[in-house]
C-alpha cells in the first residue's frame, strides 16, 4: 500500500516523539496538549500534557525532544527540563523525581547534540490511563529579522501511533500583538485560529495520524522579543508571503490532480467495469435462452416420459450418463438401426435365432457413429453376418468388434457432445467469464473506495 505524504517545507527545529518502553506493549495517545509561551529573549517555555491509554503491561514511557539544526546557521537548544509530573488514572498529581538506582519510579535523561530523551520508569497495568505533564524549555525558537521575528518549527513530528486528538497553542508575551500572521501545514491539521487581540495561535485537530505532522510557520512583530540575540538581517515578511504562496499554490494544483484521479477517473472506471459486467451478463443471457430454444426446452412438452427416437438408444444412455456394457450399446444401435430400415434382418424360422441375417439397406443420413458402428459390424465391404457370428469369438464380427469398439464408443461420446442439451464446454466458458468479471468488479470497487477513502483522507476534502 503506498501511503501519501505531505512535502514539509524546511523546518528551523525538529520534532517530538513519544515511544514505549517496553517494546512488546500497545498503547494509544488518547490527548496531546501542547502549550508553547514565547518569552521577550526568543526562548519558549513548553509545558507538554500527553494522555496514554495502556492495553497491556508496561514499565513506563519514552519522551524525546530532537536537537537536529532547523536552519543553515540556528541549531535548537536544551533549555532543561523544570519537571515531569503524572496522574495515574485521573488522580492527584505526582512529580517524577530522578531514577535512583534500580527503583522502578524515576527517570533518566539522555543529552546528546542531536535529541534529549526522557526515559521514564512508571509500571502500569493493562487498560491504565497516565497523563503526563512535561514541563521544558527550548533556546533559539524566535529569530529576529529586521522587519518581523520569525517561528518556523516542527513541534509534531512522526510516531508511532496516533494522536486521537490534538491542541497546540502559540502564545506571545504581549497582548495584543500589532502583526500576526502563521500558516500550519500538515495533512491532518483541522480547525486553526489566529488571534492578534490575545497575541495566540492554536490548532486544534480530531487525530494526527502515525506518519502524519504539524509544521507551524508564523511571523509577528519584533517588540515581542526585543531581548533576543538570535538575529539575522534582512527583510523577511515579503519572503515569508512569496514562500507560503507558492507552497499554497503547489498544493493547490496537488489537490486537484488528487480530486481528479479519486472522484472522476476512479468512479469512471468503476462505470466501465459495471457495464462491461452488464453487458457481458445479457450476452450470457442471450446465449442461454439461445441455448435453450435449440434444446427444445422452451416449447411445450410433449410425451415427457417417452425415449426420444431421433438420436438413437446408444446416444440417450451417453447423454444421460448411464453405465452400459458395450454389448447392450451395441445390440440397442442395431435394434434402433433396424426399425429405422437402415438394416434388414431377414430368417427362415423365427424359432432359430442364430440363423437371423442382418445387412445394410440404407446409409443415408446416418451419424458418424452409425457410420462406424456399421462399418464396425459388416465391414468395409458391407458383408452380410448372421446371428450367429456375434457368438463366436473369432468370427470376423467379433474381431471387427473387438478392434473398433473403441473408436465406436469415442464416436458416440463426440456425437453427445455435438447433440448435448447443455455445451460443457461453452457453459464453462460463460461461468467463468462471469466469475473473474464479477470478481475484477468486486476488487476494483474496494481497491476504488480504499483509494477514495485515501485520497478525501490526504485531501481533507469532507471539510
Amino acid at each position: 500500500m503506498i501511503k501519501l505524504k505531505i512535502v514539509v517545507f524546511t523546518f528551523l527545529f525538529a520534532m517530538m516523539g513519544v515511544l514505549t518502553v517496553s517494546a512488546d506493549g500497545d498503547y494509544r495517545i488518547t490527548d496531546l496538549n501542547e502549550v508553547v509561551r514565547i518569552d521577550a529573549n526568543g526562548d519558549a517555555r513548553i509545558t507538554k500534557k500527553v494522555t496514554y491509554h495502556f492495553d497491556d503491561e508496561m514499565n513506563g514511557v519514552y519522551f524525546k525532544e530532537s536537537l537536529k539544526k532547523g536552519t543553515a546557521s540556528q541549531s535548537l537548544q536544551w533549555g532543561g527540563l523544570t519537571s515531569i509530573e503524572v496522574s495515574h488514572n485521573n488522580g492527584e498529581k505526582q512529580t517524577i523525581l530522578p531514577r535512583q538506582g534500580d527503583s522502578s519510579y524515576g527517570y533518566v535523561e539522555t543529552k546528546t547534540s542531536q535529541q534529549v530523551q526522557e526515559k521514564i520508569y512508571y509500571p502500569v497495568q493493562e487498560n491504565d490511563q497516565l497523563t503526563m505533564f512535561y514541563h521544558y524549555t527550548l533556546k533559539g525558537v524566535v529569530v529576529n529579522w529586521d522587519d518581523i521575528a520569525e517561528i518556523n518549527w516542527l513541534p509534531i513530528g512522526t510516531r508511532d501511533v496516533a494522536i486521537e486528538k490534538l491542541r497546540l497553542e502559540f502564545a506571545l508575551p504581549n497582548q495584543p500583538a500589532s502583526t500576526l500572521k502563521a500558516w500550519v501545514h500538515g495533512r491532518s491539521v483541522g480547525h486553526v485560529l489566529v488571534n492578534k487581540k490575545q497575541a495566540n495561535i492554536t490548532v486544534n485537530s480530531k487525530k494526527i495520524g502515525p506518519d502524519d505532522t504539524v509544521e507551524v510557520h508564523t511571523y509577528f512583530d519584533t517588540s515581542q522579543t526585543p531581548l533576543n540575540t538570535n538575529k539575522q538581517s534582512g527583510n523577511r515578511a515579503a519572503y515569508i508571503q512569496k514562500q507560503e504562496k507558492a507552497i499554497a499554490l503547489k498544493n493547490k494544483k496537488s489537490l486537484q490532480i488528487k480530486k481528479v484521479i479519486g472522484f472522476i477517473v476512479s468512479p469512471i472506471v468503476i462505470m466501465i467495469l459495471v457495464f462491461i459486467i452488464m453487458l457481458k451478463t445479457i450476452q450470457r443471457r442471450k446465449l442461454l435462452q439461445s441455448a435453450r430454444q435449440q434444446s427444445g426446452v422452451t416449447g411445450d412438452i410433449v410425451h415427457i416420459f417417452d425415449i426420444p427416437n431421433d438420436i438413437g438408444p446408444a446416444l440417450v444412455s451417453e447423454r444421460i450418463a448411464k453405465s452400459v456394457t458395450n454389448a447392450k450399446l451395441i445390440i440397442a444401435t442395431l435394434l434402433d438401426l433396424i426399425a429405422r430400415r437402415k438394416i434388414a434382418m431377414t430368417y427362415d424360422d423365427i424359432q432359430k435365432q442364430d440363423d437371423i441375417t442382418y445387412s445394410v439397406l440404407d446409409e443415408t443420413n446416418l451419424q458418424p457413429f452409425e457410420l462406424v458402428f456399421i462399418n464396425m459390424i459388416f465391414g468395409k465391404y458391407r458383408r452380410a453376418v448372421v446371428h450367429a457370428e456375434f457368438k463366436q469369438p473369432e468370427s470376423g464380427v467379433s474381431n471387427r468388434i473387438k478392434k473398433d469398439i473403441s473408436s465406436f464408443t469415442k464416436a458416440l461420446k463426440e456425437a453427445e457432445k455435438q447433440a448435448s442439451i447443455i455445451d460443457h464446454v461453452l457453459t464453462n466458458k460463460i461461468k467463468s467469464q462471469q466469475f473473474f468479471l464479477t470478481l475484477a468488479l468486486i476488487i476494483s470497487t474496494i481497491i476504488s473506495t480504499f483509494l477514495l477513502g485515501i485520497f478525501a483522507y490526504s485531501t481533507q476534502a469532507w471539510s
